[in-house]
């Protein structure tokens, strides 16, 4: 029998053995349907979806130990929302500066169309292809402090990485390399 909503956060906040097979539950069962519907949604690859899925499993357990969750919607709901969102996260890291939309957490949003995503993405993967060819004009350090960046490395990590001496310096150099390739690429938008 399918838990209700009630029961699951029960579970959850009881912690323990309750926790772990709710969340087991969770991951094998509950929401499973939701993958293909993202995959297709997302264009990801098996790989991407599993992972999405999982780190929303986890962000979902997280939200409702915090009390984030307040019930103004079904869980499925809520979670499809942190799924969907993480997709999108997997997305940005493999095609930076393209521009995807986040469904809001806590409200209500419309889904892009899914044919606007598709070409979106492919317009991505074309200026990905250009962009590339450029990175090895802007220097090594730009070209390593960009590729870091749009994989989502912070700034602390980035200065480390390129012998920078702090986050702020990290930034600095971050914005004349960018500067630096789109002054290469002649206005075009990134």
């Amino acid at each position: 029998m399918k838990p209700t909503d009630e029961e699951i956060i029960r579970a959850i906040l009881a912690g323990g053995a309750q926790r772990e097979k709710m969340i087991y539950y969770l991951y094998d069962r509950a929401y499973s349907r939701m993958i293909y519907k993202i995959k297709k949604k997302l264009i990801l690859t098996d790989e991407e979806v599993k992972d999405a899925y999982s780190d929303a499993i986890v962000k979902l357990d997280q939200q409702i130990r915090s009390g984030k969750f307040q019930g103004k919607c079904k869980l499925s709901t809520y979670f499809f929302r942190i799924f969907y969102n993480k997709g999108v996260d997997i997305l940005r890291k493999r095609l930076p500066h393209t521009k995807i939309t986040y469904l809001p957490e806590e409200q209500g949003a419309h889904v892009p169309d899914p044919a606007e995503t598709i070409l979106e993405l492919l317009q991505a993967k074309d200026k990905i292809r250009m962009i590339g060819g450029y990175l090895d004009q802007i220097g090594e350090k730009c070209k390593k402090v960009l590729l870091m960046h749009a994989k989502g490395y912070t700034m602390e990590e980035i200065a480390m990485a390129t012998g920078l001496q702090d986050a702020a310096n990290a930034t600095g150099k971050k914005h004349k390399c960018f500067k630096k390739l789109k002054d290469l690429l002649g206005g075009m938008t990134l």
